[in-house]
C-alpha cells in the first residue's frame, strides 16, 4: 500500500532552511503582534522558559529503574544493577543521567520531538545513548512507510538510522510522528508576550515623564526639529532622566498625554494573563511557574500530584513504553519512580508511616528505605496489633500477635502488652 504523502513528515516539516532565514527572506510573514517569534525570543519570555524547564528538569531528575515482570504487574522485581538501569542514569560518556535527559525533555517541549541515537555493541546491546538536537534532524519514511532519521555524522556529512537505531519521543502528535511545535502552535500569543515585554523595555528606555506632545507656535526647519528632538531626548530620556524638570525655549508649549500612564495600559494585567496563556500551551499548573495566587501549605501536596498526574504523566508514559520498546527484551520493563515529588511534608508523612508500621503491611526497614535511611538490625520484621485477628467463621480468632503453629508458644511483646513482631517460622 502507499503511504500517504502528507503523513511524510518532510513534505510539512522541512528543515533546509530556518525560520530565522525565511523570515529574512521575506517568504513567511511576521506574526499579527509585529515580532519574529524566534526559539531564543520565545524563551525570553519569562514564562516559556520557567514551564520548559520545569518540565525538562522534573522528568529529569526522576530515577528510572528497570523491572523484571509485565508492565502492570505490582509485584514485579526493581533489577537495580541490570545495565539498562545503568545506562539510563549515565548515558554517555560525557553526560549524567540529569543532563541528558533534561536536554532530551526540552527538545520535545520546543519542537515537537526529541531524538537520541543509540550506540550498541556488537551483541546488539546498548551502550551508549546520545541526544540529537531537533533542529539538526530530519525525518522522512522510507517506501514502506516506516519512519527514517537523518542526523549529522562525522564532519558535514548526514547519517540515516532506521526507527530501531534511536529513542524518539514526540510531543502531541496528529500522526504519530512529530508532535505539534511551540513555536508554530503557539505564536501569536509568544508574539504578544513578546512584544508586550519589548514595548515596556523601550518605553522605560526611551519614556519621559510625564509624556506628550510639545507645540512651537513657528514652523520649524528640519534642522531645526532635529535638532530639538535630539536635545529633548539627551535631556530627558532614559530611566536616568526620570522626573527631571523641563525648561521650554520660547516660543514652545508642552501637551501632556494621559494615556500613556502605565496603569492605563494595564502591561502587568497583559503579562499576568500571558502566564495562563503560556500554561495552558504547556498543560501546566500556573503554580509552578510562581504563579502562587492559589497556592497555600495546605494544597502543596494536591497540587504537586496533579503536576505528576496531569503534566508530568503523560511524557512519563511515552519515555516509559520508547525505553521498553528499544533497549529492553520482553518480560523487564522501565518505570520512573516519581516518590520524589509526591513526598508530603513531615507531618504528614510521618503520621502515615506509624499508620503502616501498626497496622502491619510496611516493615520499619521499607519505612526507612522510603526515608533515605539505612536498614536496622531487626527492622525486617512486620508489627501488628494483639488485640486484632482474621475474621473467621465459628471459630474465635486467634490474636494476631500469637504464632500461626498449633503450639502454645506465647507471643512475644515489647513491653507494654500491645503490640510484637510477627511469628517467623
Amino acid at each position: 500500500m502507499k503511504w500517504p504523502s502528507w503523513l511524510n513528515p518532510r513534505n510539512w516539516f522541512r528543515r533546509d532552511l530556518t525560520l530565522e532565514q525565511l523570515l529574512g527572506a521575506g517568504f513567511v510573514r511576521p506574526p499579527v503582534a509585529g515580532v519574529n517569534v524566534t526559539t531564543e525570543a520565545a524563551l525570553g519570555v519569562s514564562a516559556v522558559f520557567c514551564a520548559d524547564r520545569v518540565i525538562a528538569e522534573d522528568l529529569a531528575t526522576l530515577p528510572m529503574l528497570v523491572y523484571r515482570g509485565e508492565r502492570l504487574d505490582d509485584g514485579a522485581t526493581p533489577l537495580p544493577n541490570d545495565p539498562i538501569t545503568a545506562l539510563l542514569a549515565q548515558p554517555n560518556s560525557e553526560m549524567t543521567g540529569p543532563v541528558f535527559w533534561s536536554a532530551f525533555q526540552h527538545n520535545a517541549n520546543v519542537w515537537g520531538f526529541a531524538v537520541a541515537e543509540i550506540v550498541r555493541d556488537g551483541a546488539g546491546r546498548a551502550v551508549e545513548l546520545w541526544p540529537v538536537p531537533s533542529p539538526a534532524a530530519r525525518l522522512d519514511r522510507d517506501a514502506a512507510g516506516r519512519l527514517l532519521f537523518e542526523v549529522p555524522g562525522e564532519g558535514n556529512t548526514r547519517v540515516t538510522l532506521t526507527a530501531a537505531e534511536v529513542l524518539f519521543l514526540p510531543g502531541f502528535t496528529p500522526d504519530g510522528s512529530i508532535g505539534f511545535q511551540l513555536l508554530n502552535i503557539a505564536r501569536q500569543t509568544l508574539g504578544m508576550a513578546i512584544a508586550a515585554q519589548r514595548f515596556g523595555a523601550s518605553r522605560f528606555a526611551n519614556g519621559m515623564n510625564p509624556s506628550g506632545l510639545i507645540k512651537h507656535n513657528g514652523i520649524l526647519s528640519d534642522a531645526a526639529r532635529e535638532n530639538m528632538r535630539a536635545s529633548w531626548k539627551a535631556l530627558y530620556a532614559g530611566t536616568e532622566a526620570a522626573a527631571v524638570p523641563m525648561i521650554l525655549e520660547e516660543g514652545t508649549g508642552w501637551e501632556k498625554f494621559d494615556l500613556q500612564h502605565n496603569d492605563q495600559l494595564q502591561l502587568v494585567e497583559l503579562l499576568d494573563l500571558l502566564v495562563d496563556e503560556v500554561a495552558r500551551f504547556f498543560n501546566i499548573s500556573p503554580v509552578k511557574l510562581h504563579k502562587l495566587g492559589r497556592a497555600t501549605w495546605s494544597n502543596l501536596e494536591t497540587l504537586n500530584r496533579d503536576h505528576v498526574i496531569t503534566t508530568l504523566g503523560p511524557w512519563i508514559a511515552k519515555r516509559d513504553a520508547e525505553v521498553n520498546a528499544k533497549l529492553l527484551t520482553p518480560g523487564r520493563h522501565c518505570r520512573h519512580i516519581v516518590d520524589r515529588l509526591l513526598a508530603a511534608d513531615t507531618q504528614v508523612r510521618f503520621a502515615a508511616w506509624s499508620s503502616a508500621l501498626t497496622a502491619g503491611w510496611m516493615t520499619p526497614n521499607e519505612v526507612r528505605k522510603r526515608e533515605d535511611l539505612p536498614p536496622i538490625a531487626g527492622g525486617d520484621k512486620l508489627y501488628r496489633p494483639l488485640n486484632q485477628g482474621p475474621a473467621a467463621g465459628d471459630h474465635p480468632a486467634e490474636p494476631l500477635g500469637r504464632p500461626t503453629d498449633d503450639t502454645d508458644t506465647e507471643a512475644p511483646t515489647d513491653g507494654t502488652g500491645t503490640t510484637a513482631p510477627a511469628a517467623t517460622e
